[in-house]
């Protein structure tokens, strides 16, 4: 399966590797992140991305345009992160149309999954499973969808 990004992996992971990360939550962290790709209905997968990352700073946000092999579709990124935690510039994956699902790194069963999406009226955060987030983790995250939308 062909996977060529525009910008190229080693783009990506030049710009990975060099960006700190500039969160407002300093202990947030990211593992991995892949593709989820899908070939039809019943056929999808993970597909891990060397040097891909989108904890970054604003300043080395790459162009998130991938090319496929004819009937192959990208349906989301997927990052595992020390926490199951929005960062602030993840509204770069969303804002290329494809959703921002992230996961805490590990085996907890009662870790939420998060999915972050550009709709019409504007970005959204859904728990697609695990638990609801605690009081602390809704506010960062209603102010980052703030900050998302009006960068839009």
């Amino acid at each position: 399966m062909k996977i060529l990004a525009i910008l190229g992996i080693w783009f990506i992971g030049h710009f990975a590797l060099a960006a700190e990360p500039t969160t407002t939550q300093d202990e947030l962290t990211e593992a991995s992140c892949s593709f989820m790709l899908s070939r039809g209905a019943d056929n999808s997968s993970f597909v891990h991305v060397p040097g891909l990352t989108v904890l970054h700073s604003t300043s080395s946000q790459p162009q998130l345009n991938v090319e496929l092999d004819p009937g192959v579709s990208l349906e989301g990124v997927v990052c595992w992160r020390s926490s199951a935690e929005i960062g602030p510039n993840d509204d770069w994956v969303a804002r290329a149309g494809v959703p921002l699902y992230v996961k805490k790194d590990g085996d907890e069963p009662d870790s939420p999954t998060l999915v972050l999406e550009l709709t019409e009226p504007g970005y959204r955060v859904r728990i697609v499973s695990g638990p609801e987030l605690s009081s602390e983790q809704a506010e960062r995250t209603v102010s980052l969808i703030d900050t998302f939308n009006k960068r839009r």
